[in-house]
């Protein structure tokens, strides 16, 4: 028995001390915030069990009467493996320790729910006080009819939205938000405090709370707490994200923050600085540069030349998605002026003064547009059937899709390829994108070989095999190395005029 103690220990060891650490410090938490919540409790869960299964196994070494009763429905191999000795008293002194550790994690959790139970009541009475004109807006769906999480509008200056969780749940959301947020801003917000209750990440604040609180000197459930607390909110603006653009999210972060002062560096361990500047990461962050080493004087010049290029990652798949869809068989400009179309057809005003005044600046349509746009826009766009029809199916598998963004680049070109109409070309232009993927190389252009060809060694027909030889020394950086190819200009002279566009909207 002593064998099982040490290994459900040594399990419980390992899920509470390095795992929690290299959990913390990696950076793929912030692209899949719900995976990353469930790891961490899924550790929380394992150091959970190996403690209940050791206080089992030790009551049982030291008390007969409890071995006999726990092993009694065993198979004879168990009961040799697990044959009650002579008491130990190790095991006497280690079932007290985790009984003791048991009772007072029941108590601390207990303790937890009624503080937010209590605090809930407080709340409750405090909105009953502050919103006379609705006496019966807290009193519980079944006496005022409405539906669980119906909106409550507070009269109150102060910009604020929130979800009041609980049998009688509430969406709470003030007038001085209303004031302040754009009707598509207020939107995102609700979206957010949706989420929240949609995941019940208010059950695990609670909980991730007590444990802290309760083992303030145990460093996983310090970390839990922490990672919680960011996390769940990741996930809501993630949701937030995915219902109403992630550049409409951002700004209403932003806009109902900003008066708070917790834009700064030094507020509130400078979470929501985090939360915003990851929405998206432009600015090339996440990139690796110094990785990069050229292999021919050519691609050394371009790098030389443009020391600054780096290789941002959006987060955002289906932003990169369509556009890239749209592209697919057609030149350049006639892809730039189907999107131009679309968006400035079903695209929302960009917030700020640059959506304001006549010939407002425009972003992508959400989701459920998209899903709207009938058929006979889609060919005033000059989009044919095979691309819409693509673009479409890809909409509506948006989900699977956007956690591309955070796989490795082999697995996420399997996903995106997993939509009939995307193929390899389609998954590296989008790629390229969301992921910062440094070596998705484009194959299937029907250009860039040849460019590549000739600039790397004189031959101006090379195809895609040959493409991908010459670019067989930069493995893990390709597409930067066809980056700075393509910046330093060589380009093979042109053997005739440039192919006229057809636009098909006028068939």
């Amino acid at each position: 028995m002593a064998p099982s103690l040490a290994l459900l220990l040594a399990l419980a060891l390992s899920a509470a001390l390095p795992a929690p650490r290299a959990l913390a410090a990696a950076r793929w938490p912030d692209r899949d915030p719900v995976l990353a919540l469930r790891l961490w409790w899924c550790l929380i869960g394992t150091v959970m069990l190996c403690c209940l299964c050791a206080l089992a196994l030790c009551t049982a070494a030291a008390f007969p009467a409890v071995h006999a009763h726990l092993f009694a429905p065993a198979p004879e191999s168990v009961l040799l493996a697990y044959a009650a000795g002579p008491s130990a008293p190790w095991a006497t002194a280690l079932a007290a320790l985790l009984a003791a550790g048991g009772l007072w994690t029941a108590l601390v959790v207990l303790r937890e729910l009624l503080r937010d139970r209590s605090a809930r009541r407080t709340h409750r009475r405090a909105l009953r006080e502050r919103a006379p004109q609705l006496p019966d807006g807290l009193a519980g769906p079944a006496a005022t009819g409405e539906t669980r999480g119906a909106l409550l509008v507070l009269e109150d200056s102060y910009p604020d939205a929130w979800w009041l969780p609980g049998r009688d749940a509430r969406l709470v959301v003030t007038t001085g938000a209303l004031r302040l947020l754009r009707p598509e801003e207020l939107d995102a917000v609700l979206a957010h405090e949706r989420g929240h209750a949609r995941a019940r990440h208010h059950a695990l604040l609670r909980l991730a709370t007590a444990l802290g609180d309760g083992f303030p000197g145990v460093p996983v459930f310090a970390d839990l707490r922490a990672q919680t607390h960011r996390l769940v909110e990741l996930c809501a603006d993630d949701e937030a994200s995915h219902r109403c653009g992630r550049l409409t999210a951002a700004v209403a972060l932003i806009r109902l923050n900003e008066h708070r002062g917790v834009l700064s560096c030094s507020s509130s361990r400078g979470l929501m600085t985090h939360r915003v500047t990851r929405l998206p990461q432009l600015l090339g962050a996440e990139d690796r540069p110094e990785e990069f080493v050229a292999h021919h004087r050519l691609v050394a010049q371009a790098a030389r030349r443009h020391p600054g290029l780096r290789l941002v990652r959006t987060g955002a798949v289906l932003e990169a998605l369509i556009p890239s869809v749209l592209e697919q068989k057609v030149t350049t400009r006639e892809a730039y002026r189907s999107w131009r179309r679309l968006v400035n057809r079903f695209g929302e005003r960009a917030p700020g003064p640059a959506g304001e005044g006549d010939g407002p600046m425009r972003v992508m349509p959400d989701r459920a547009t998209w899903l709207r746009v009938p058929s006979w826009e889609w060919h005033r766009a000059g989009v044919d059937g095979k691309r819409s029809d693509t673009v479409v199916r890809a909409v509506r598998a948006a989900p699977r899709l956007e956690q591309a963004a955070a796989m490795e680049l082999p697995a996420a070109i399997d996903r995106l390829c997993l939509v009939p109409g995307i193929g390899p070309w389609t998954a590296a232009e989008v790629l390229q994108r969301s992921n910062g993927a440094a070596d998705a190389v484009t194959v299937g252009d029907l250009h860039l070989p040849g460019v590549v060809g000739y600039a790397l060694a004189g031959e101006r027909d090379a195809d895609d095999a040959r493409m991908l030889e010459l670019l067989a020394p930069y493995a893990g950086q390709r597409h930067r190395a066809t980056r700075f190819v393509m910046l330093a200009g060589r380009i093979p002279p042109r053997r005739g005029p440039r192919r006229e566009a057809v636009d098909i909207s006028r068939w």
